[in-house]
């Protein structure tokens, strides 16, 4: 099988994601890191062009801060519910306080999505927002940018950009070859192409 390289190379943080085409007809998304691990990220597509490509890249650099955050939720939710469970009554869950339990551990469960979705945003000020928007019964007040600030930033210093990327393509490639069993063909092709030289990447 024959891999062509497009031409297409598109630089995301750590990673480099580009096109090959296989033979005359269908192409694929490709992602590579600086160390030499590359994968396939897209199944067999009859169209190729540097939009799809920067698809692709948004789609695993979203998912690789996705689970980063899943990864940190419980490090930083003990501070999101206690800045919630501050609040006065009215401005946030009744259920918080409810004496069933699985009343309040839905209620915690709500402000531990609220957080992963808030730490997928790029700056605490979007993350707070978000973080309101997603609680129900929040009625946010100006602490929550003060509490946002912080968690956003102790994740954003340790998040490991070209790991999570990592684990996010292998996923996206794991997905693809359990589903389409040339496509293991296919990257195990790639992974043994010789990479292409890529202009000031």
């Amino acid at each position: 099988m024959e891999l062509k390289d497009t031409g297409i190379h598109i630089r995301q943080g750590p990673a480099i994601f580009g096109a090959v085409r296989l033979g005359d007809s269908l192409a694929v998304v490709t992602a590579s890191l600086d160390d030499g691990r590359k994968w396939i990220v897209s199944p067999n597509l009859t169209r190729m062009d540097a939009d799809i490509v920067r698809r692709y890249a948004a789609s695993i650099s979203g998912s690789a801060r996705r689970l980063a955050a899943e990864a940190q939720r419980e490090r930083f939710l003990p501070e999101a519910l206690a800045y919630v469970r501050s609040l006065p009554t009215g401005r946030k869950s009744p259920y918080l306080e409810a004496s069933r339990e699985e009343l309040r551990t839905d209620a915690e469960a709500d402000v531990g999505n609220a957080l992963v979705a808030a730490l997928e945003k790029d700056d605490s000020f979007r993350a707070a927002v978000e973080f309101e928007s997603r609680v129900p019964y929040l009625v946010a007040d100006r602490t929550l940018v003060d509490v946002m600030d912080a968690i956003h930033a102790s994740f954003s210093s340790g998040y490991d950009e070209a790991f999570w990327i990592a684990f996010a393509a292998d996923a996206a490639e794991g997905l693809l070859t359990s589903e389409q069993p040339f496509a293991m063909a296919q990257a195990a092709a790639w992974k043994s192409s010789r990479p292409a030289s890529v202009p000031g990447a």
